[in-house]
C-alpha cells in the first residue's frame, strides 16, 4: 500500500476532506489530492509529519510500506528491511574497523 492510500484510508475513517486535512496540517488540499492520487511519492519527512500529525497517527505508521516482492526484494516492511541492513552494517563496520586496527598495529612494529 502505497503512502497516498494510506493518506486516504486513515483521513476518510476519520471523515476528513482533502480540504479539511490539508487546513490541519497546513497544506493545500489539491496536494493531499496529489499525494493520495501518488503524484508525490516522496515525501519530505516534514510532510509526513505535519499529515501524521493531524491524522492522529505515528509518522512511521503512516510511512510504512509493504515492499513488493516483484521488485524481487523479500516481503517485509521496509522498518524491518532497514533493522536488518543497519545490523549487517554494523557488523561490517566492526569487522572493518579490526583489520584497520590490525594494518595499523602492524604498520607501528614495522616501525619500531
Amino acid at each position: 500500500m502505497s503512502i497516498g492510500e494510506k493518506i486516504r484510508g486513515i483521513r476518510q475513517k476519520k471523515g476528513l476532506t482533502q480540504e479539511a486535512l490539508g487546513l490541519l496540517c497546513g497544506l493545500r488540499g489539491t496536494y493531499i489530492n496529489h499525494i493520495e492520487k501518488g503524484r508525490y511519492k516522496n515525501l519530505t519527512v516534514q510532510t509526513a509529519q505535519k499529515i501524521a500529525l493531524a491524522l492522529e497517527v505515528s509518522p512511521e505508521e503512516l510511512m510504512e510500506t509493504e515492499i513488493s516482492d516483484k521488485a524481487g526484494l523479500p516481503d517485509q516492511s521496509v522498518t524491518d528491511m532497514l533493522k536488518s541492513f543497519t545490523a549487517d552494517f554494523a557488523g561490517k563496520l566492526q569487522k572493518l574497523e579490526i583489520a584497520t586496527y590490525s594494518l595499523h598495529l602492524k604498520l607501528q612494529k614495522k616501525k619500531g
